[in-house]
């Protein structure tokens, strides 16, 4: 597979996912407006892309990263299959509240 078959959109979620969780100053801007190819150079600058028969491997070039391969039309981190969101609306912040009883002593 090349990076050809790639989907534009495909790349966004990627891009989104990234700057969400994993990128705080070297975030990718603009990224839903701009051309394909801009968006593979910024991503070249982040990750070493090789395509091969099945898919395309997104490894990482800096450590906190997690790698990435885009195959049949889906995503794998790490080697499990992972959603990214399609939108800002479907990232959700890694903090979780637990509702439970409460005591509290004066």
């Amino acid at each position: 597979m090349t990076l050809k078959r790639v989907r534009k959109r495909d790349l966004c979620s990627l891009i989104r996912f990234l700057n969400f969780y994993y990128l705080n100053q070297q975030r990718i801007h603009y990224f839903s407006i701009r051309v394909k190819s801009e968006l593979v150079a910024d991503l070249r600058k982040l990750y070493h892309i090789v395509e091969d028969a099945d898919g395309v491997d997104f490894t990482a070039t800096h450590p906190p990263l997690p790698h990435f391969r885009y195959e049949d039309g889906g995503w794998l981190m790490d080697g499990k299959k992972v959603r990214l969101p399609r939108s800002r609306k479907e990232c959700v912040r890694r903090l979780h509240i637990l509702h439970q009883r409460t005591t509290i002593y004066f």
